[in-house]
């Protein structure tokens, strides 16, 4: 019981419906998904078995924020994905995720905040840098 009003109190962090729209990899925890769909959010999840350019592909096109546990992302350049979040924290512990997650989207609330960049959220925080360029 007491984990279900923990969540509820997360999910009370977002009032108003938010713009911002996610691609969940496969490898993320579905709790992640729920809880984003509960706070209004636009998610989508990425089909099992997807490559990565599938992915990065339909994050590019429908302007979604990729949500992943992969760190092939990271060298992913803004020609190539819209956004990535990369998770650096045990997928073991729902609540933290969610509660993580809460903190980031609660500090950044629109498509322009995440557009060409990579955000790594761990346990104690996140940090923003921007996608790699492609070199010419």
């Amino acid at each position: 019981m007491q984990q279900g009003s923990h969540e509820a109190e997360i999910m009370s962090y977002s009032r108003s419906p938010p713009e911002l729209k996610f691609l969940l990899d496969e490898n993320v925890h579905s709790r992640l998904g729920l809880f984003l769909k509960a706070s209004g959010y636009n998610i989508l999840i990425a089909p099992k078995g997807s490559s990565d350019r599938v992915i990065s592909e339909l994050s590019l096109a429908q302007k979604r924020i990729l949500v992943t546990n992969d760190s092939d992302f990271e060298s992913k350049t803004p020609q190539e994905v819209f956004s990535v979040i990369l998770l650096k924290m045990p997928q073991t512990d729902a609540s933290m995720l969610l509660k993580a997650f809460a903190t980031l989207v609660a500090q950044k609330k629109s498509s322009k905040q995440f557009s060409g960049k990579l955000t790594i959220l761990e346990t104690d925080g996140f940090k923003t840098t921007l996608l790699p360029r492609k070199e010419q």
